[in-house]
């Protein structure tokens, strides 16, 4: 229910496992009250083996091929960096914890 420009959040649909709400564009709920938004990452997640030693180990591989195709070069990857929390960390990890070398690209537009 709409009051003023507030919406009772006891009268918005909610999912059972996240923060997301139904006022997000698109956002289903299953029977489960689970949102599709949750349902797309399980789907990514177990496709891609995320947070299993199956996905490290392919991201690990990853990690040696970009190096090893970077070997003399002055870069060995090209990152986006927009600014905020989730480039800033790619960047860090990507220099601290995997050795890489990465051309670092921003674009304001």
């Amino acid at each position: 229910m709409l009051m003023g420009n507030r919406i009772l959040a006891n009268e918005v649909k909610i999912c059972k496992r996240c923060i997301y709400d139904e006022t997000l564009p698109n956002i289903l709920f299953d029977e489960n009250g689970i949102c599709s938004y949750c349902r797309m990452i399980e789907s990514l997640e177990a496709e891609y083996k995320t947070g299993t030693p199956e996905g490290e180990e392919k991201f690990d591989r990853i990690l040696d091929q970009i190096k090893s195709d970077g070997r003399g070069k002055r870069y060995d990857c090209v990152i986006g960096v927009s600014g905020g929390t989730d480039s800033s960390w790619l960047i860090h990890h990507a220099v601290r914890t995997w050795g890489l070398r990465p051309l670092a690209v921003h674009y304001d537009n």
